[in-house]
């Protein structure tokens, strides 16, 4: 398997042009431009968006076979992708804010089903990590552990 794909966060091209994802972008862009930092405050604007994308689902389509299934896979492509990767542009647009750690898009890491589906996760942006040992007063044994190291006024 390839190396994992490390890319700078943000929504991709399914959210940002399906018309089914208009509810769902309006919202991200608006949480992307306030200052919203825990769901608490997003959780109403999020019911609000997800009750608007359901309630503007065709319940059939209509035109000729070819514009049926472009339709089709309009709406596949909102349901599948547009919904998952808003949500979690939004979930990490919060955990930036509340940890002051960047986030990434992280594809094609070990543990995808088939060579040909890309997860997408999000991991933090690179920092530096120190190695120290710590003796466990339970057993006097020594142990490894990983500990960021704190930048000059950071968190």
């Amino acid at each position: 398997m390839d190396a994992p794909r490390i890319a700078p966060r943000g929504p991709r091209s399914v959210l940002l042009t399906n018309p089914y994802c208009v509810p769902l972008r309006f919202m991200y862009e608006e949480v992307e431009s306030g200052a919203s930092t825990s769901w608490n405050q997003v959780e109403d604007r999020f019911l609000s968006a997800m009750f608007e994308f359901d309630s503007n689902l065709p319940a059939a389509f209509v035109g000729d076979e070819d514009t049926k299934k472009q339709q089709s896979k309009g709406l596949s492509g909102a349901l599948q992708n547009g919904k998952g990767d808003w949500f979690n542009n939004l979930i990490a647009v919060l955990l930036e804010r509340c940890s002051q750690v960047e986030t990434l898009y992280l594809d094609r890491f070990p543990g995808s089903s088939s060579l040909s589906t890309t997860l997408t996760a999000f991991t933090p942006a690179p920092r530096p990590v120190r190695l120290s040992s710590a003796r466990s007063e339970d057993d006097g044994n020594a142990e490894a552990r990983q500990q960021p190291e704190r930048e000059a006024g950071g968190a």
